[in-house]
């Protein structure tokens, strides 16, 4: 439609966008995360939650004790669930890898790793 109209003006170039909204309005380009664990996700949010939390409370006292339980067994369970993760995708790829279907392990690695937030 704009090129319709307006015939003489060059259209520019999918870079010029991308430049004026990454530069100007700090707008990035990328794919959505879909591909996150909802589980990782609301650990992380309820970690950094209680992190605020520690941060406004006084220290000493019945609160401050309270929030650094829950804060260590929130990030306990958290661990516990990547492990549990990895050690699920390392089952899947040796069942592959009888089946012929898989040849190597750092690619699928590499996605729990991504999707969980585990450590390779």
């Amino acid at each position: 439609m704009y090129v319709e109209q307006s015939p003489s003006v060059k259209p520019v170039s999918y870079e010029t966008y991308r430049n004026i909204f990454l530069k100007d309005f700090n707008i990035g380009f990328g794919y959505p995360r879909s591909d996150t664990c909802s589980y990782c996700d609301a650990t992380k949010v309820k970690v950094e939650s209680l992190e605020s939390k520690l941060r406004l409370v006084q220290s000493g006292t019945e609160g401050e004790a309270k929030l650094k339980a829950d804060l260590k067994r929130v990030e306990a369970e958290a661990k516990l669930h990547k492990r549990e993760q990895q050690h699920s995708i390392e089952e899947n790829v040796l069942k592959k890898r009888k089946a012929g279907k898989a040849t190597t392990m750092k690619p699928l690695l590499w996605i729990t790793a991504r999707t969980c937030q585990l450590q390779t």
